[in-house]
């Protein structure tokens, strides 16, 4: 069963390190995410931090901490830092404007915890139910150049006019799909666009992977919630809800049609 107040942090390893995590960059991924929940219970709490965490469980090999608020002060109940931090950290995730009116200690600890994606870890993954892809954020680059933006928003540094949308939408994209990582409930793969043949970074979660294995090498579309950064008419990711195989011939106005409309998501809590 699914707690409010347990949330895990899952660091997957480098291939050139047979797939195990180094104990040093576990322990700085860890204080970073502890780090994380602190500033979150600060700001759920008018700057009071009543919780303390612990380890509810710790395993090896994708090393993965699960983390359990307590509360340590007496009175009523006090505001989750676990649901504040997974709210948070989604906000920076999907470029909301919530995120640049987050602590700096919050969101330059998310930026930690994302640094180094790819040179000292494969990825991590942030989840209050490890067990829901929906639940799972995926921690690599991606949530690394987002921390970087939120973070010259809450510091007021200057980002740029955007000549472009910018933020989510949902919409449908057409192309082929290949697995980049396999590994985490929140796989990595790119979407190679059958119009231009662009590359798209998606994140797919564990329960289409058999979808995605047997529509290797065919044409289908890609249904989710499509990030855009405001440089382009394309999106730089897209967190896939569906794949559908699509018939050879398949009109492609549908594919045009995806970037004409946005349907921007709820921004609130």
């Amino acid at each position: 069963m699914t707690r409010d107040d347990v949330i895990t942090l899952t660091v997957h390893g480098l291939d050139t390190d047979n797939r195990l995590v180094r104990a040093d960059v576990f322990a700085r991924k860890l204080a970073a995410f502890i780090q994380g929940l602190v500033a979150a219970d600060k700001l759920a709490n008018a700057g009071k931090s009543p919780h303390t965490f612990v380890i509810e469980q710790l395993k090896e090999g994708s090393a993965v901490a699960q983390v359990r608020e307590k509360q340590r002060t007496k009175g009523g109940p006090a505001q989750s830092a676990v649901q504040t931090y997974d709210r948070s950290v989604r906000a920076i995730y999907n470029g909301e404007k919530m995120a640049y009116d987050l602590p700096s200690k919050l969101v330059s600890s998310v930026r930690r915890l994302s640094s180094g994606v790819g040179k000292i870890l494969e990825h991590a993954e942030v989840a209050t139910d490890p067990d829901d892809a929906g639940k799972v954020i995926r921690v690599d680059e991606y949530l690394l150049r987002k921390a970087d933006e939120a973070l010259q928003q809450v510091t007021k540094l200057d980002v740029g006019t955007q000549a472009f949308y910018r933020g989510t939408a949902i919409g449908g994209f057409d192309g082929m799909l290949e697995v980049l990582d396999g590994r985490g409930q929140a796989l990595r793969a790119k979407l190679i666009t059958t119009v231009g043949n662009v590359e798209i970074d998606c994140v797919v979660p564990r329960h289409l992977f058999d979808v995605l294995r047997d529509n290797w090498e065919r044409r289908v579309r890609v249904e989710g919630t499509a990030h855009y950064e405001g440089d382009g008419a394309l999106p730089s990711r897209i967190d896939v809800l569906d794949i559908k195989t699509l018939k050879a011939g398949a009109d492609l106005l549908r594919w045009r049609g995806a970037f004409s409309k946005h349907e921007p998501l709820d921004e609130a809590w």
